[in-house]
């Protein structure tokens, strides 16, 4: 008898802006959020995002699109 019951879900992929729109939103996530909350430790996210990790694991692809979010209220882009 099990205790809990198992959650079968199939794992919606994410959807990113196109790189320029990224590298633009990460650039104005470093320059006007991470100065006042340094929650990310710039190296080795950029290490990651370089190899593409958020394109096959769904907590970094979680961070990225929290990035972007944060910096998109800084953002002209519409």
């Amino acid at each position: 008898l099990q205790w809990h019951a198992a959650l079968e879900y199939e794992l919606i992929p994410y959807s990113y802006p196109p790189n320029n729109l990224l590298e633009s939103l990460l650039a104005l996530y470093w320059e006007q959020f991470h100065p006042f909350y340094p929650l990310l430790h710039r190296p080795t996210f950029e290490k990651l995002l370089a190899s593409k990790l958020h394109l096959h694991d769904q907590m970094f692809g979680s961070t990225v699109l929290a990035v972007c979010a944060l910096a998109s209220c800084h953002s002209n882009d519409p």
